[in-house]
């Protein structure tokens, strides 16, 4: 038995430390980590809920004490051509955002970006657990989660590709990162890092 529990432990430590890798590196032909571990099962997006009492709650206690303006990084990793011509095209970019958080409700952020090659400026709005935001908590402590949602929407080809996005938001010393995995059918497509801290 304790043998047993050893090697049970030993695996979640593992996969721990894979999903936290996976979360700021990719490469154009890896796989999801959760396609890697589930297989044929990773195609089915209704298992997911929303977030419990539990969760919410050291979620709330963790994002509370932000600052409602924050300025940072955003380092954007995206796969761009097909076959053996990809490869992965990264984007820096500067940032300040206003933040907007709602015990128990929504946490939104809106952004206003620079890209620190081109100079141009756009902004950008984003919202996390909504109402109607399921998602799969994979790790979650007083500092950190990582959670997964996948959705199915028609392309301009016309085809319903698998996407899955993996997020990670931590804080610490006051400094919070958000990083973002998109993968399309299983298979890496773009990233972002974003790394905040007080104005």
């Amino acid at each position: 038995m304790v043998l047993k529990n050893r090697w049970l432990t030993c695996l979640l430590t593992i996969c721990l430390s894979f999903f936290s890798n996976h979360l700021v590196a990719a490469n154009c032909d890896e796989k999801s980590p959760n396609f890697l571990l589930e297989g044929d099962k990773y195609y089915n997006i209704a298992a997911a809920g929303p977030l419990t009492k539990k969760q919410r709650g050291k979620l709330d206690r963790m994002l509370s004490s932000l600052p409602k303006t924050m300025k940072g990084y955003e380092v954007i990793r995206n796969c761009i051509g097909a076959g053996e011509d990809q490869r992965i095209e990264t984007t820096n970019r500067r940032l300040t955002a206003k933040l907007d958080f709602k015990p128990r409700g929504t946490f939104s952020i809106e952004y206003d970006l620079t890209d620190e090659k081109s100079r141009t400026r756009d902004t950008e709005i984003i919202t996390f657990f909504g109402e109607a935001d399921f998602y799969t908590v994979l790790r979650q402590t007083q500092k950190k989660i990582s959670l997964s949602y996948k959705t199915r929407r028609i392309n301009r080809l016309g085809a319903r590709p698998l996407h899955e996005k993996i997020i990670n938001l931590s804080m610490k010393d006051n400094i919070l990162t958000i990083s973002t995995l998109n993968y399309y059918n299983g298979y890496f497509g773009f990233s972002s890092i974003r790394t905040l801290q007080p104005q």
